[in-house]
């Protein structure tokens, strides 16, 4: 579970993923710090709801009627003080405030799941959650963006559509190649910067994977139309590993 990130709910506290949304963690996918693009926290990881210069920036343009946005965030707390005032919270949630500071940019919650209006943060029943936020953000300027929370792989599609893919599907991989897929995985979310839907990613990595290992009869049909060298050179640039590894994890049970 640790190699997939997966948090499930704790047997001795009987307490789930929604009863502790409060303290959730959140860091961009390639653990840059938030000093490095103007967060006002203390290295990678941002803890919970906080109110700050990006925080309020989200909610005023959230007032700004030119905007015309679809979130329904839930209005309180209201403290001016505390929060700057109506829907302050919500605006200075983690993945509100990362995805002002880095539009897009591939996120990582990891210790809870991404608030939405289905699975709301404690407080929020029947309003719209960060998840909502990102959809509107998606929808309005024709971009995508990936999550990865301690649940799920989230795509929200550039119309604002999402899918999922749960963690617990990977658990039934061997160790050793789970842990190469994920290696890979995170790799090639960041240099496609999340636009790229992780079935799509996980399905081509397994391809490749299979590709640089297969064994080939000499009578048999070439993959891809080439000699196997060639085809494990081509392999190489996509993925990490070598021959060996590559036939090594194709078969590990």
């Amino acid at each position: 579970m640790t190699a997939v990130g997966l948090h499930v709910q704790s047997a001795a506290t009987g307490m789930s993923l929604h009863a502790t949304r409060l303290s959730a963690q959140t860091q961009w996918l390639d653990a840059a710090s938030g000093a490095a693009f103007g967060g006002e926290w203390d290295g990678s990881v941002r803890h919970g709801a906080s109110k700050d210069s990006t925080s309020l920036q989200v909610r005023a343009e959230l007032f700004d009627k030119k905007k015309k946005s679809t979130w329904e965030p839930n209005p309180k707390p209201s403290d001016a003080a505390e929060w700057g005032g109506p829907y302050g919270k919500p605006c200075g949630h983690n993945e509100v405030v990362l995805h002002r500071l880095r539009p897009f940019f591939p996120q990582e919650v990891l210790n809870a799941r991404i608030c939405s209006r289905d699975k709301p943060a404690p407080g929020n029943d029947g309003y719209d959650g960060c998840l909502e936020h990102l959809k509107w953000r998606c929808a309005s300027s024709g971009k995508a963006m990936t999550v990865w929370d301690a649940e799920q792989w989230v795509f929200v599609a550039k119309d604002g559509q999402v899918r999922r893919i749960n963690k617990t599907a990977a658990l039934q991989l061997p160790l050793s190649r789970l842990k190469w897929m994920m290696a890979n995985f995170r790799e090639h979310t960041l240099r496609c910067e999340g636009q790229i839907p992780p079935a799509h990613l996980l399905e081509t990595i397994s391809y490749l994977g299979f590709c640089g290992g297969v064994q080939q009869d000499v009578d048999a049909p070439q993959v891809w139309g080439l000699p196997r060298r060639a085809r494990q050179m081509v392999v190489g640039y996509l993925v990490s590993g070598s021959p060996d590894q590559w036939m090594r994890l194709l078969s590990s049970k």
